[in-house]
């Protein structure tokens, strides 16, 4: 039985679409008085909070020691990542650095009438905290780190932390620890969801607090950013993803299927949708996806998604 479900254009109306199309975004104010609490427990306890959740959501426990990333990690991760992978991210630097460059502006001003100057003065923030999503069985992201400290660099922000969530081990995968290295970043700290943000946005005795936070999460992450929007500069909201794939007969069907995968295997609550006016793609979709997903490592996000 194929994982794919197929609906008619024809059982489709507009009251009814979102039976179809679960969006997550919708579930923002179902989790709002949860969020709030975690902010608020974050707010007046600070780190015995982090440790707090830490253990309900990813059942790890650390100590308040342990929150912080060691010098020693940051070594063990060099020796733990491949020669090519350690190439192609010094190579994504180069090439982010380089494009960033290019876009950053310079002050400018003119004079309006005689004795009046008017222009512009660019001046980067003076902190950021990065969030990058992960841990347990999610997905690694050391692009993310790349294309999030590379603009940050290029502006010259002075402090740039990182809270990501801790695997089963304890350790931030190496791969997000050396992406992190190659543009200075080493305080990084082991906690995840909307705990991160809200330690970010007010401070612990470990985590400072910094003026914007960055990155992509999942729906508490984003529920948390927005709540606390009116504490800290937030990015636009990123996560869960949602894939729309058009195509039609001329498709190659292995394509679309390694493309609703390719955003699928992030988080279960993502959404992917194919769209076609062709029945027998359709149904060559729906006779090969389940190999390509029980080939997978990531076949269980997959599936729920």
């Amino acid at each position: 039985m194929s994982s794919l479900k197929i609906v008619k254009s024809s059982q489709i109306k507009e009251e009814t679409i979102s039976k179809y199309i679960p969006r997550v975004h919708s579930q923002l104010e179902s989790i709002r008085i949860q969020v709030n609490q975690i902010i608020s427990e974050v707010r007046e306890q600070g780190d015995k909070a982090i440790l707090k959740f830490t253990k309900a959501f990813d059942n790890i426990e650390l100590s308040k020691k342990e929150i912080k990333v060691p010098k020693e990690e940051f070594t063990e991760a060099y020796n733990k990542i491949d020669s090519d992978l350690l190439k192609a991210i010094k190579y994504g630097k180069k090439n982010l650095l380089k494009f960033h460059s290019a876009q950053k502006r310079e002050d400018w001003s003119i004079e309006i009438e005689k004795g009046v100057i008017a222009g512009q003065v660019y001046r980067p923030i003076e902190s950021i905290g990065v969030y990058i999503p992960g841990g347990g069985t999610l997905a690694i992201y050391p692009s993310t780190v790349l294309m999030i400290a590379a603009p940050a660099q290029v502006a010259g922000i002075q402090e740039i932390i990182m809270c990501t969530p801790p695997q089963k081990n304890k350790k931030i995968p190496p791969e997000i620890l050396v992406a992190a290295n190659e543009f200075g970043i080493q305080k990084i700290f082991k906690v995840g969801g909307a705990q991160a943000i809200a330690a970010m946005a007010y401070g612990t005795e470990t985590i400072p607090q910094v003026l914007k936070v960055i990155g992509p999460g999942g729906v508490w992450v984003n529920a948390a950013k927005q709540l606390l929007s009116n504490i800290i500069a937030i990015d636009a909201p990123a996560g869960p993803s949602e894939i729309l794939i058009i195509c039609d007969k001329s498709s190659d069907p292995r394509y679309i299927i390694v493309d609703l995968i390719s955003q699928l295997e992030h988080d279960p609550n993502n959404i992917g949708i194919i769209v076609s006016d062709s029945q027998f793609l359709i149904n060559q979709i729906k006779d090969s996806i389940d190999s390509y997903v029980s080939e997978s490592r990531r076949k269980d996000i997959i599936e729920q998604a």
